[in-house]
């Protein structure tokens, strides 16, 4: 993945998608770090990645099916 070769602490590996925003495990912060690749694989290891700029905005992910519904909706932050 991209956080792995644009930082040294970032990591390649795949992580579990929580259920809820309201799960603690739901938030990743990487809004300092401008450009990410935000990836998705299913059991069958088909791949869908969106390249997005992520400084300063909260970006909420919403996956109802992998390749199919994956909704990205980004919020400024409030001052």
């Amino acid at each position: 993945m991209v956080s792995k070769l644009s930082v040294n602490y970032g990591n390649d590996g795949w992580f579990s998608i929580p259920a809820s925003f309201d799960d603690p495990e739901a938030m990743w912060d990487r809004s300092k770090n401008n450009y990410e690749l935000i990836a998705f694989k299913d059991e069958e290891n088909n791949r869908v990645g969106y390249y997005m700029d992520l400084e300063g905005f909260t970006t909420y992910v919403t996956v109802r099916q992998v390749f199919d519904q994956i909704d990205i909706k980004q919020v400024p932050p409030s001052n």
